[in-house]
């Protein structure tokens, strides 16, 4: 589906994780321009800010989150994440029951 520069990222995590000091990684492939990330409640606000360019369908675009805790050992659960366009409005594609 790709993911334009006007788009963002959602990524839910699992009650279990404390993302409270999570951060984006700026050195990510496929992903140009100014990138924001916010967190509210157990979701992660990964925002394109509408520079740079647009990832094209079936192109890879990796990045990384970092200072996320889990407190103890073995499964935190399932995530999802969902690819969306502009506030988050409009669904582009989902992924859930992502094991952690």
């Amino acid at each position: 589906a790709g993911l334009p520069r006007e788009a963002g990222v959602l990524v839910t995590l699992p009650g279990q994780l404390d993302a409270s000091a999570v951060s984006f990684v700026a050195d990510v492939d496929g992903l140009h321009g100014n990138i924001t990330t916010t967190l509210e409640n157990r979701t992660i606000h990964i925002t394109r800010n509408g520079d740079g360019d647009d990832a094209l369908p079936g192109q890879q675009v990796r990045f990384e989150l970092r200072g996320i805790v889990c407190g103890f050992a073995g499964p935190a659960g399932d995530a999802a994440i969902e690819t969306v366009l502009g506030s988050g409005d409009a669904s582009i594609e989902e992924a859930d029951n992502l094991p952690i």
